[in-house]
Order: structure tokens, then C-alpha cells, then sequence
């Protein structure tokens, strides 16, 4: 008590920032629970390999060209017909990364979906028909499952506890404003 009023901190604008850091963090739970929407992601891993080492295979070694295949039109409307999905090849594309590593030759391809199944569905989908058309237009499949994709039980966003910190940071922030306004005030 002899602090308060040492400082001159009013027990009101206390009593106040406390108010609004319990109920920015309180918001913050609620929204990041039950009102943002989910997202799930799966992830399964491919390897580039060849036997052959020449120039005429430097095509089937560049992970750029596995991109192209794996996000073109065609393999975007086979996966919507095949996993009856409604979403325009657009939206799709949206929902699925193809990201690579050049010194290791890995390929990552990830999906994110508002349902669990769906995302695992998709990146399955993606490997699999992926490793059937490489085998389609270079005669042979250069592509080996290094890990194979998982159904996601915990959903990737919305971070809940980040958006409490973040939300508890603002509520602080706010509280030292009203402090200060209040001492001012007076």
C-alpha cells in the first residue's frame, strides 16, 4: 500500500489495467478457440534419385521440375475430381506446398485443410499421382518416399498461446497508457 502511494499509482487505473490484461488474454482463449478457423497440415517427403549421373538427366535431378508437375492444372484437377473436393483449382493450388532443398534433393510436399483427413487425402494424393507421372514422362519413377504423410491430430494455426502473449503484450501496453493518462489526469 505504501508503495501505491509512494508512486503515485491510483489503486483505480490499477484496478483498471488489471481489467483489461484479464480480459484482452480471456478474448484472445476464446477467439483463438472457438471462432478462428482451424487449420491442419500434413507433410510427406520425397527423394530425388538416378542412377545416372549424365547431362541428359539434368532435368530429372532439378526439384524445379517436380514443382511444375506436382502443382500444374492438370495435377490440380485430378485431385479435386479424385477426392471429390470443392474447391476451384485456384484455391487449391493455395492449399498445397511443394518446397525442395537442391543440396539434399528432398522434396517436401505439404497441404493444409480445415480437416484433418482432408490435408493427409491431399498430400497422399499429391506424392502418389506425383511418382505416377514422372514414371509417365521420363519412363521411369526418380522419386522414393523418403517420409510417408500423416493425418495431423493438432491443428497447425491458430497458435493459441502465441495470440495470448501477443494479446497480453497489447493489454500492457494499453494498461501503461491508461496509467500514464490517469497521472496526468490528476
Amino acid at each position: 500500500m505504501k508503495f501505491r502511494v509512494k508512486m503515485g499509482f491510483p489503486q483505480s487505473a490499477m484496478l483498471v489495467s488489471l481489467c483489461i490484461f484479464v480480459l484482452s488474454v480471456s478474448m484472445s482463449f476464446l477467439l483463438s478457440n472457438y471462432v478462428i478457423e482451424k487449420t491442419y497440415e500434413s507433410t510427406g517427403v520425397l527423394i530425388i534419385y538416378s542412377d545416372r549421373e549424365s547431362d541428359d538427366n539434368r532435368a530429372l535431378r532439378d526439384a524445379k521440375t517436380y514443382r511444375t508437375i506436382a502443382t500444374g492444372t492438370q495435377m490440380m484437377n485430378e485431385i479435386i475430381s479424385q477426392l471429390n473436393l470443392q474447391y476451384r483449382v485456384k484455391d487449391l493450388r493455395n492449399k498445397i506446398i511443394v518446397s525442395y532443398e537442391d543440396d539434399t534433393d528432398l522434396i517436401y510436399i505439404k497441404s493444409e485443410d480445415g480437416d484433418p483427413e482432408t490435408a493427409f487425402n491431399i498430400t497422399r494424393f499429391v506424392m502418389d499421382r506425383l511418382q505416377g507421372r514422372v514414371q509417365e514422362l521420363f519412363g521411369d519413377s526418380y522419386l522414393k518416399v523418403v517420409e510417408e504423410p500423416y493425418i495431423p491430430f493438432e491443428p497447425s494455426r491458430p497458435n493459441v498461446v502465441l495470440n495470448m502473449m501477443i494479446a497480453g503484450i497489447f493489454a500492457m501496453l494499453l494498461s501503461a497508457l491508461v496509467i500514464v493518462w490517469d497521472l496526468k489526469r490528476r
